[in-house]
């Protein structure tokens, strides 16, 4: 799986988007397999979602590399 572009206004559409609440938590269900997950500034991880697994991510906005 390819890695998405560094460009936020490359044109890409997500298979599917979320919002973080007031506390930071945000929520997102998806079919098993491979994704990438991205920020709205483009710093991506990819992920293997499988079946009946919870995955939960991190992100520390910073200098560094922000997925945990």
């Amino acid at each position: 799986m390819e890695e998405p572009s560094d460009d936020p206004e490359d044109g890409t559409q997500p298979h599917a988007q979320t919002v973080s609440d007031q506390r930071g938590f945000y929520e997102l269900e998806l079919e098993t397999g491979d994704y990438w997950v991205c920020t709205s500034f483009r710093r991506c991880v990819d992920v293997t979602i499988e079946e009946q697994t919870l995955l939960q991510l991190d992100y520390e906005f910073g200098a560094g590399p922000g997925w945990e």
